[in-house]
């Protein structure tokens, strides 16, 4: 018997979100589970309109996983306006306390969407009896979260020699007497250093 709670949601904005679930759940191994549905959840057909899920475990100690990272996470695009349902179940088949806790949901956007539930009515303007529109906003309280993004080895193809990780490692700015910023052009070079198969890789990105 898994325990679980629907919880809905939508944002404001069309951006990427991360979404943290932290929990104290009895259990030590294979704690939560999280899922997001978009549009509906339907308990009879769970795989139904599933858009996301991640269950591994966040202090598993063997083996260590994400350097302690206290939070289970999924990161994604969501449409401004559509409603999503954050499934939270305990992962373990366990009755009793183990099976059950208080746990923490934060979703966070990339820029500066805000997460809640939007909606809006037609009425009709008893001064005037003209239609009228109603928005009705609830949001999510705010709160501020530190996010460590770490990089793991399926990720080292998107960051080496790949230009398009420009945006998230940076670049610099060069200026001279002569040439338009626009005009001048900037490149680099990716070489990277490991000390085994378990060490961490460090990139060395030479900019030219």
């Amino acid at each position: 018997m898994h325990y679980y709670d629907l919880i809905p949601f939508q944002v404001d904005r069309t951006d990427y979100y991360t979404i943290l679930v932290s929990d104290d759940f009895g259990s030590t191994i294979d704690e939560s589970a999280i899922a997001l549905f978009a549009g509906s959840f339907n308990p009879s057909n769970p795989c139904e309109n599933i858009i996301a899920f991640q269950d591994e475990p966040i202090d598993d100690i063997i083996p260590p996983l994400a350097a302690g990272e206290p939070y289970i996470r999924i990161s994604l695009p969501l449409i401004a306006g559509q409603t999503y349902y954050l499934w939270v179940a305990a992962d373990d088949d366990i009755a009793g306390p183990a099976g059950s806790g208080d746990y923490t949901v934060d979703i966070c956007p990339d820029e500066n969407g805000r997460v809640g539930l939007f909606s809006s009515s037609t009425v009709l303007n008893p001064l005037t009896w003209e239609p009228m529109t109603i928005n009705t906003t609830v949001l999510w309280p705010r709160r501020d979260v530190s996010l460590t993004l770490d990089l793991y080895c399926e990720d080292f193809d998107l960051i080496f020699n790949n230009p398009a990780s420009l945006p998230i490692t940076g670049a610099p700015v060069a200026t001279d007497n002569c040439t338009a910023d626009a005009d001048i052009s900037i490149t680099f070079v990716d070489t990277y250093s490991t000390a085994g198969d378990c060490a961490p890789i460090i990139i060395t990105r030479n900019f030219t």
